[in-house]
């Protein structure tokens, strides 16, 4: 039997699990233990890619172990659904098990009452104000592209979607000031995933693929002529 430990976690805008993780994933490796980090939603190696690899290198168990602070009931739940949903679209998969949320361990409490009244460093007025004239400036951009990053998109494959975006308007020559990039979260019709949404056109585009973008950064974000073969309109309803 061979075994792979997933540390599962949540990216905030901002937040970079994947670094954050990584002592933990070399504690494991150092005891023997096949470790690598993968995320929900955001930015990072997202749960399905991860599966993915574990059955390419054909391990026959792989372990999730929750590894978000604070607790986080969304992300057990979503776990639940996106492994489901992958165990469904394959053949020949290793068997998946959910571990205890590292959350919930009476160690994290221990160590949070030994950081609290450990050393600490006060804090002062040296910092950088919340206010500067370089963050006050909007882009000039002529469109804004919203890209779901959200848990069931993720599983999707919205990493892929939004990759081949990035690299699409970088061969075009597209900057911030021409085209405004933003990973968001759940945009709700979260079902017809992948979504890209562009704006001021306010063009939804659903159910993407990696191969469909280099026609709507041509068409649309270069060409200013949304794809209307791949258009969702508001309300439409699933099908």
């Amino acid at each position: 039997m061979t075994r792979r430990v997933l540390l599962v976690a949540r990216t905030g805008l901002h937040a970079d699990p994947v670094g954050a993780l990584q002592p933990a994933v070399a504690a494991l490796a150092a005891g023997g233990t096949d470790a690598r980090v993968a995320v929900l939603d955001g930015h990072g190696p997202t749960v399905t890619a991860a599966l993915d690899d574990a059955r390419a290198d054909r391990v026959t168990d792989v372990v999730l172990v929750p590894a978000h602070l604070p607790p986080d009931r969304y992300l057990v739940a979503w776990l639940r659904r996106v492994v489901a949903h992958w165990l469904r679209s394959v053949e020949d998969a290793p068997a998946v098990h959910l571990a205890e949320p590292l959350a919930a361990t009476g160690e994290v409490a221990a160590a949070l009452a030994r950081t609290a009244t450990g050393p600490t460093t006060r804090l002062g007025t040296a910092a950088a104000p919340l206010t500067v004239p370089a963050w006050e400036r909007v882009p000039a951009h002529r469109r804004h592209v919203l890209a779901c990053r959200g848990p069931r998109c993720a599983a999707l494959g919205a990493a892929e979607v939004t990759a081949a975006l990035t690299g699409e308007l970088d061969a075009a020559g597209l900057g911030d000031d021409d085209v405004l990039v933003t990973a968001t979260g759940c945009l709700f019709p979260c079902a017809r995933g992948p979504w890209l949404v562009v704006h001021p056109e306010d063009t939804w585009y659903g159910q993407l693929d990696a191969d469909q973008v280099p026609r709507i950064v041509a068409e649309h974000l270069v060409g200013g002529r949304p794809v209307e073969a791949w258009r969702v309109p508001r309300g439409d309803p699933p099908g």
